[in-house]
């Protein structure tokens, strides 16, 4: 008989798994990684369409969800999340993913909103606009509190400011 205890002892996939929620940049890496990566599926059964004069796209409800597409907004959410998957394999390529992904998701989303929903060749509605500022602002809170435990954990060295050299001082030369 198999014990929950051997299964994890043998398995490299337990082992990854748990260094993978130990880490959180790697962590966030991945599971963006796997929501874009399903955005880019779904989106591409929404809308399929290319055209970029005019944008056009498809606008559906699931659930009651109001989702606008077109392929071009479809294809940068799979490389979005093909990235975040090939990201999280390492620490520091995810903290680059995570960063500059905040920074392009805030810009994307706050673009959008700014103007009717669509951007540039993308077609959008306001609502994914606004998931899309969401996304990006999860990113950049994920990074920032990486960052701020970082720094908690290293060991204070007293202040890095050199002191001025005082004019009357016999050792300065000249």
């Amino acid at each position: 008989m198999t014990t929950s205890t051997d299964i994890r002892d043998r398995s490299g996939l337990y082992r990854r798994l748990e260094r993978l929620c130990l880490e959180p940049l790697r962590l966030t890496a991945a599971l963006f990684g796997y929501w874009w990566t399903v955005n880019l599926i779904i989106g591409l059964f929404i809308s399929s369409d290319f055209a970029t004069s005019p944008i056009s796209g498809n606008d559906v409800h699931i659930w009651f969800i109001p989702v606008g597409v077109n392929g071009w907004h479809v294809l940068v959410h799979g490389a979005s999340g093909i990235l975040g998957l090939l990201a999280a394999s390492r620490q520091s390529w995810s903290a680059v993913y995570v960063g500059l992904f905040a920074m392009i998701y805030v810009a994307w989303g706050a673009a959008g909103l700014m103007t009717d929903g669509s951007l540039w060749i993308f077609y959008g509605d306001p609502f994914g606009n606004l998931v899309h500022l969401i996304e990006g602002a999860i990113l950049g809170l994920v990074i920032t509190a990486v960052a701020a435990v970082i720094q908690s954990r290293r060991p204070s060295q007293g202040s890095h400011i050199a002191p001025v050299p005082n004019q009357a001082d016999p050792r300065r030369h000249g």
